[in-house]
């Protein structure tokens, strides 16, 4: 995400193969970012629609996107007619 060519956000997604339905490539979100600023209004709704259209375009069929319980964005990944799917929890094993 840009504004005036200066860079507000990015949203990182890796695309593979699924192992277990071999008839859908799956995309799978690693980094969503918005600096302070831009998520305000609709940049982060615009970054998130440009990123489904874009994986569409090349043929995924299937996008997971997680959310951080700290830094939410339910509210946009609903309206764009995405479902909760499941919870994850994890423990720093160190």
């Amino acid at each position: 995400a840009r504004k005036e060519g200066k860079l507000m956000g990015y949203f990182v997604i890796l695309v593979s193969r699924s192992l277990h339905y071999k008839d859908h490539l799956f995309a799978n979100n690693d980094i969503v970012f918005l600096t302070k600023s831009a998520r305000r209004g609709l940049t982060g709704l615009k970054l998130v629609k440009f990123a489904v259209e874009s994986l569409q375009a090349e043929g995924v069929t299937k996008l997971h996107v997680n959310t951080k319980t700290h830094q939410p964005f339910d509210p946009i990944m609903e309206r764009l007619g995405f479902e909760e799917i499941e919870t994850v929890f994890s423990k720093l094993l160190r």
